[in-house]
């Protein structure tokens, strides 16, 4: 799975236990609906952090993991992460975004899914495409 954004903030590698070291990537995705995710590389992957700054645009692949605990009292939690192993870096968050591209030919031959308003009511319908 991969997920591309602006670099909001790279959090420095620390060594958790002897034999794990963790680094934080959060990165705010660039779509209709921008999502701030925060993304976990351990142990050797947390080198690619390295050269990673705020503000660049990044493209990261990551596994989705997720995980049952049992807390002290019983009661069980679930939790998610996105763990990361591969960073492709773009370029700079300040240089535009690409424009929108243009619907295929095929998306507009089918519609958009949503009712034509631009005809007026009482107005009869014609087909253009009658062989006649």
């Amino acid at each position: 799975m991969e997920v591309s954004g602006t670099v909001k903030l790279v959090n420095e590698v620390k060594q958790i236990t002897p034999t794990l070291r963790k680094g934080e990537l959060v990165i705010t995705t660039e779509e209709a609906y921008p999502q701030t995710l925060m993304i976990e590389f351990v142990n050797d992957r947390a080198e690619l952090l390295n050269n990673i700054k705020p503000g660049e645009r990044v493209s990261v692949s990551i596994n989705l993991r997720g995980r049952e605990w049992n807390s002290p009292s019983g009661e069980i939690k679930y939790f998610v992460s996105l763990s990361g192993w591969k960073i492709a870096q773009g370029s700079s968050g300040d240089s535009p975004a690409a424009p929108p591209q243009a619907p295929s030919a095929a998306a507009s031959s089918y519609g958009s899914g949503f009712a034509d308003n631009s005809k007026k009511m009482g107005e009869p319908e014609m087909d253009d495409d009658l062989p006649f």
